[in-house]
């Protein structure tokens, strides 16, 4: 990165979390690859552990989208849809009378409840995610040079 690059990210973004990686490419500057084997290492282990790595993931993730709650979502319609089904099918058997006492009403709630809490979640979640992107406070703009202004 070149130092126009790094001052903006260190400066102008008051980001807590950083995911370098990320913001490099959000800032939109012209990008270039340079391609190169990289050689073994020598003597001690890398000091990323597993851990360390999944945190490094779930922050990129987390840092630049909400798919993950979208995938909630899709969830709890997806449960919904089968609590439909299960009921549909429960109406079939009463009416051909070939019910098990108890048995769908328990699955029928269970499933129709279960994707009502994951759907409420997902509206709470998208609020949530909404704050984080406020607080966040990236600018909607990134100033490259100023001319005739001092820099404080």
């Amino acid at each position: 990165m070149d130092r126009k690059t790094v001052n903006i990210i260190v400066y102008q973004l008051p980001e807590k979390q950083r995911f370098f990686r990320g913001l490099t490419s959000w800032i939109g500057f012209k990008e270039d690859y340079i391609y190169f084997d990289v050689a073994e290492r020598e003597g001690d282990e890398s000091k990323w552990s597993f851990l360390s790595l999944l945190e490094l993931a779930i922050t990129a993730l987390i840092s630049f989208t909400c798919a993950p709650l979208r995938i909630v979502t899709f969830l709890g319609f997806l449960t919904l849809v089968l609590g439909f089904g299960v009921a549909s099918d429960a109406v079939w058997s009463l009416i051909n009378n070939q019910t098990v006492s108890g048995y769908n009403t328990i699955i029928i709630c269970v499933l129709l409840l279960g994707s009502f809490i994951m759907i409420s979640l997902d509206i709470i979640g998208e609020y949530i995610a909404k704050i984080y992107d406020e607080v966040k406070a990236r600018p909607h703009y990134l100033i490259t040079n100023s001319v005739g202004i001092d820099a404080d």
